[in-house]
């Protein structure tokens, strides 16, 4: 009998047995090795602008260095075995000429495995970190979605998540 894929198994269970958990530096090789999954994405869709396979050492010392970030989190999101990440900064921007002090939690990085994609883990993800901004205090949580990623955009506005800014770019060669 052929062996059931995570996303089988779990279809086929009443309930899927999601667990989300604070990630720490033990995490940290499976950080990396969840990484890839999202990095090819963006690297596949703008290669001028993400790297293609980047040296795992490097990006474990890019993530030891978030991980122990005090004003971060990370969380990791586990159906019986690693399915995701979250990691997000809580930011106070102070009062401006022009804009009042903001609290706001900014989620840099949403991966999840594609092994383990609709079965509600980036929902499980949101759904923790929105806890932990409202235990800090934080009203606003806010986020960056790729105009390419059209899955991640539409996951996204489910969660309730609406555009409420867009970053536009004028390409031009270096030589001009």
């Amino acid at each position: 009998m052929p062996k059931k894929s995570s996303r089988q198994r779990a279809a086929a269970s009443p309930a899927v047995a999601l667990t989300i958990r604070r990630a720490t530096l033990c995490d940290l090789a499976v950080l990396v090795e969840l990484n890839p999954h999202v990095q090819s994405l963006h690297a596949r869709a703008c290669p001028e602008l993400f790297r293609q396979d980047p040296p795992p050492e490097e990006v474990a010392a890019a993530f030891e260095i978030m991980v122990e970030d005090s004003s971060a989190l990370w969380l990791l999101a586990e159906i019986d075995r690693p399915a995701g990440y979250l990691y997000a900064q809580f930011r106070e921007r102070p009062e401006s000429w022009a804009r009042p002090a903001l609290r706001v939690c900014n989620i840099s990085h949403l991966a999840v495995h594609p092994d383990f994609r609709r079965l509600g883990v980036a929902r499980g993800l949101v759904s923790a970190i929105v806890t932990e901004a409202d235990t800090r205090g934080f009203a606003r949580i806010e986020l960056d979605v790729w105009s390419f990623n059209h899955g991640a955009r539409a996951a996204l506005q489910r969660l309730g998540f609406a555009v409420f800014n867009e970053r536009m770019a004028l390409e031009r060669s270096e030589s001009t």
